[in-house]
């Protein structure tokens, strides 16, 4: 059994700038990704016959996408984001296709054979991570229902998130922003004059 021991100067070290990254990486282990990465990319870069397979994928999925051959929109939508009956309306129904079938071709590319399970694992949970954040209900052009709220309270929504943001943005300490102006007075006043020296 190990027995606990005093953290080291260099441990400590070690240590802090792990913490530090880790809002970086979402307190995943930066090794960790970049090895995940690495299995994906040299087991795709050596098959090419599984590349011919994701490229014949991606063309049918973009047809498809664009035919509006694509999963039901509305309540029969299994993404809670896409539910409302707007999502169904051009060019909304596009977009929404497009993702989802981005979802699709990228959960079918990040498991090739030869990787790992956990580094399989790994590129599909970040795959989809980095794809949530492009979702096109996250942005107020491309999403019908923010659109509409907007248009019905003249830009109401829109202004209020402005403010939210404006009241949630970090800020410096307010020590930081406004000095003592009384006391900076004061030492001005009382420090001794020297001449100044070249």
């Amino acid at each position: 059994m190990d027995t606990p021991h005093e953290e080291t100067p260099t441990e400590r070290l070690d240590r802090l700038l792990h913490v530090a990254a880790s809002p970086l990486t979402g307190g995943l282990s930066p090794v960790s990704l970049s090895l995940a990465w690495a299995d994906w990319a040299w087991h795709l870069g050596v098959s090419p016959g599984r590349q011919m397979e994701l490229a014949s994928r991606a063309m049918q999925l973009a047809t498809d996408a664009l035919q509006g051959n694509d999963a039901p929109a509305g309540a029969a939508d299994e993404d809670p984001r896409f539910r409302h009956p707007d999502w169904a309306n051009w060019p909304f129904n596009v977009m929404r296709s497009s993702f989802r079938n981005a979802e699709a071709w990228w959960h079918d590319a990040a498991r090739l054979p030869g990787m790992t399970n956990h580094h399989a694992e790994l590129t599909d949970f970040m795959a989809r991570q980095w794809l949530g954040v492009m979702t096109p209900a996250n942005w107020w052009p491309s999403n019908p229902v923010v659109l509409q709220a907007n248009a019905e309270k003249l830009g109401a929504p829109l202004r209020q998130g402005w403010l939210n943001w404006l009241e949630d943005r970090p800020r410096p300490p307010p020590s930081a922003r406004q000095p003592n102006a009384k006391r900076a007075s004061r030492s001005a006043a009382t420090w001794p004059s020297r001449p100044a020296r070249w």
